[in-house]
């Protein structure tokens, strides 16, 4: 990794793969890469490009080396620090895989029921805070012990999720 900034939701980074150069872009949990076809073993200026008509370019050395269309632009500013030289919890590129089983678990369940707000407690000062769901930790420790889940077990807060591929679409 050469610099990241941003998640698995939405970022960007510069790294090598295979030796060569690439630009990746994580907008709305959707990848977009573009690599170099070759591999680059001398000093070389990397510039990752997302322009206004929605495309991202790598450049090498002020060269257009590759390019893609994005699918939208990064709406609002990654929450993730930029890290130079390394991403410090893995590189973008193992983040494909994970950013499609979280898509499809929340397309699977488009509208998440709440708590009861009697049963929800705040404590502590701010910087300090934890939120505490009474019966919460009894309920999941009786999920794991008979292998339901939530919503079979008919919890108020939990509802059955429909079933849905990786791609999205309904199953």
């Amino acid at each position: 990794m050469l610099l990241a900034r941003g998640g698995k939701s939405q970022g960007y980074a510069l790294w090598l793969k295979e030796g060569r150069p690439a630009f990746t872009v994580v907008v709305a949990n959707k990848l977009v890469t573009v690599e170099a076809r070759e591999q680059w073993s001398d000093w070389a200026t990397l510039t990752g490009v997302i322009t206004a008509d929605h495309q991202v370019q790598l450049r090498v050395n002020g060269q257009l080396a590759a390019t893609a269309p994005l699918p939208e632009l990064i709406a609002k500013d990654p929450n993730d620090a930029m890290q130079i030289g390394a991403d410090s919890i893995c590189g973008i590129e193992a983040c494909e895989p994970h950013t499609q089983c979280v898509l499809a678990a929340q397309e699977s369940t488009p509208n998440i029921n709440g708590f009861d707000p009697a049963s929800i407690r705040i404590t502590g000062e701010t910087g300090h805070r934890k939120t505490v769901v009474n019966g919460l930790g009894e309920a999941l420790i009786e999920c794991y012990e008979k292998w339901k889940l939530p919503s079979e077990l008919g919890f108020a807060w939990a509802k059955p999720a429909r079933s849905i591929g990786l791609n999205g679409a309904a199953v």
